[in-house]
């Protein structure tokens, strides 16, 4: 591994490569790990969309009188595409000049990805097309966000 002569002196230049740490006693042998699944490692099985009551977690843009599209980005990413728990629909917003609550909303599966959620809300009335309105829940469990494990 000495790379410009057969003696260890203090002007000489140690090259190392395909090196591990381990823990213990026993060394196992080196297996190289990919990029791509140290990076896959890093990304979350679940994480918390809107953790506590009265939390704000996003804008959503209106659409129509009764629907919104939500983003939100996903930094670091999710594992896989995320599905949502969402405990009580009926607590979640649309805060504007007077709140907007709910009626349902839905993945859009063509746009979402381990990056990225894009979602779909509907309400009963009361938005104005092109608006944006900032998304808050008064529920006291949090949006998740999970993947299959």
């Amino acid at each position: 591994i000495w790379t410009d002569d057969t003696d260890a002196a203090v002007d000489d230049i140690l090259q190392l490569g395909e090196v591990q740490l381990v823990r213990g006693s026993v060394v196992p042998e080196f297996v190289p790990v990919m990029y791509q699944d140290d990076l896959l490692q890093c990304g979350y099985y679940g994480r918390p969309l809107c953790a506590t009551q009265y939390n704000r977690f996003g804008a959503a843009v209106a659409v129509s009188m009764t629907s919104a599209k939500f983003f939100a980005a996903l930094n670091p990413p999710m594992r896989g595409t995320p599905s949502v728990v969402t405990p009580d629909v009926s607590k979640l917003a649309l805060n504007g000049v007077a709140d907007v609550n709910f009626s349902s909303w839905a993945i859009d599966a063509g746009a979402t990805s381990h990056v990225s959620l894009h979602m779909n809300i509907t309400v009963a009335s009361g938005l104005t097309a092109g608006q944006m309105y900032m998304t808050s829940s008064t529920d006291t469990k949090p949006i998740f966000l999970e993947c299959e494990l």
